[in-house]
């Protein structure tokens, strides 16, 4: 009797655990730690992992299109089958979206390879949704979407995921409880004559509508394309939000951008809030992006505080990625960049957790605090103003000024000491740092730069010098 209620309290213990009774969280799970353990032994030999099997780093640039090829294929199987689960669980979408992120993670460093190896054809890679495989990845089965002339046919409606390389793009996409890769959502529209457009919302000017060409042609990292399965209800989504946000913008009077990110509301508009009221409307009130939400409130919510975000959850980019409604279609990167991208996640990545769990904080200095303050100043000056409103939108804070400009030259400091160390291996052993490396690197200089810092402090110094990004940003206490 004793042993059956045993079993029976182990069986529900078992079952409870939504790690050991989620076959999705389980199979999520294995995918990624064979990438981020066998994967990477057999493929890179790079200092930290080391590999007599391994591939040199000329033959690994050799390999990488079939490499990323069969990555990406893993991670557009992955993605089908989380689709296909009618009731997925929370762990289960966390599980599966962190799976397909470390294999996105594991793409860009075979391409940051080949790139630097010349292994990548000179087939337009950095046009977007064109290019060889290294730069441009299609759904299988999907190849009739490629026009003649070798560009992704598009449709109104569709939802353009996308990166930038600046430092505030690193901080919105590794916003949320768990990290992501893509700062930016546009929505894609096209009227009766053909004409294409993209409506989006950005920080400095609010929500705008501009020709497609001119959105493509702007220096995007990473794009990623994905459709919904009614292309009436898409084209209805995008119409609504087209002539909603042009209307506005031929006024003279853009929507603003919402920096609390409080997508309840529609009078300022978040990037992701294009999409959500387009659909939303688009399906009567029945369709409501995305199903899985981010938090982005964090232990330390300094950072979030200054910057304006009020929400406690939100749409960040990255939590589209698994929307049932849409398919994936495509993915493209620029070459040249995929690497730099990386960089910047595992430098914003590290603020973050130094922030929350080290009790790291801003340290803003007189030229940022006069900088911010004259910015604000300046807006009301009228003459002055007509130069800042594609720069510094009315409604952007001083101290969402301020932060900005304390994440730039901290970010740029941290950058430039992670890349000296990267370049001194590339030399040596002819390979890139990974994410995990880099982390484990930004720590190094963490602890190097504070008691730097810390002997600085003991003598009654403070010289620029010596003291690296400690400067602006520390802990509240030495």
């Amino acid at each position: 009797m004793k042993t059956k209620l045993l079993h029976a309290l182990i069986f529900s213990i078992w079952m409870a655990s939504p790690s050991m009774a989620d076959p999705c969280v389980t199979e999520a799970r294995a995918l990624r730690k064979s990438y981020e353990t066998e994967t990477f032994r057999q493929t890179i030999s790079y200092p930290g992992i080391g590999d007599a099997k391994a591939l040199s780093p000329q033959e690994l640039a050799k390999q990488s299109k079939a490499l990323i090829a069969q990555s990406w294929k893993k991670r557009s199987e992955l993605r089908s089958q989380f689709i296909d689960l009618k009731n997925p669980s929370r762990e289960c979408a966390d599980e599966t979206a962190l799976t397909a992120r470390t294999l996105r993670e594991y793409e860009d460093y075979l391409t940051a390879i080949a790139e630097h190896y010349k292994s990548i054809p000179d087939e337009n890679v950095n046009a977007v949704f064109q290019g060889g495989s290294a730069a441009l990845l299609l759904k299988p089965g999907k190849e009739g979407e490629i026009a003649p002339e070798g560009k992704l046919k598009l449709r109104s409606g569709d939802v353009v995921l996308s990166r930038g390389n600046a430092f505030t793009s690193a901080t919105i996409a590794r916003m949320g409880e768990n990290p992501g890769q893509f700062s930016h959502m546009t929505l894609i529209y096209i009227d009766e004559q053909g004409q294409e457009f993209a409506i989006e919302a950005h920080i400095e000017i609010g929500s705008v509508v501009s020709p497609l060409k001119k959105y493509l042609s702007d220096g995007k990292s990473r794009i990623a394309l994905f459709r919904h399965r009614d292309p009436i209800l898409a084209h209805q989504a995008a119409k609504l939000m087209f002539e909603r946000v042009s209307q506005r913008q031929n006024a003279g009077s853009n929507i603003p951008y919402d920096f609390k990110m409080d997508d309840s509301e529609e009078s300022n508009l978040f990037c992701t809030e294009i999409i959500r009221w387009g659909y939303w409307y688009a399906s009567n009130q029945t369709l409501r992006v995305p199903r899985f939400r981010s938090s982005v409130q964090h232990k330390n919510p300094e950072l979030v505080d200054e910057i304006g975000i009020t929400a406690k959850d939100g749409f960040l980019p990255a939590d589209f990625e698994l929307e049932p409604e849409f398919e994936m279609l495509a993915e493209w990167r620029r070459p040249e960049r995929a690497h730099l991208i990386t960089l910047n996640d595992a430098i914003l990545s590290s603020i973050y957790a130094w922030m929350d769990d080290l009790g790291y904080s801003m340290k803003p200095t007189l030229t940022h605090e006069v900088l911010s303050t004259l910015g604000v100043v300046a807006r009301k000056i009228p003459y002055i103003k007509g130069f800042l409103d594609e720069k510094m939108p009315e409604n952007m804070s001083r101290s969402t000024l301020r932060v900005i400009s304390v994440l730039n030259d901290l970010s740029r400091i941290i950058a430039q000491e992670l890349l000296l160390r990267e370049n001194r291996v590339l030399g040596e052993e002819g390979y890139f740092f990974n994410y995990r490396e880099m982390r484990a690197q930004l720590e190094q200089i963490r602890i190097e730069d504070r008691n730097v810092y810390l002997k600085n402090l003991s003598l009654n110094a403070n010289d620029p010098d010596l003291i690296n990004f400690h400067r602006f940003m520390r802990p509240h206490s030495p």
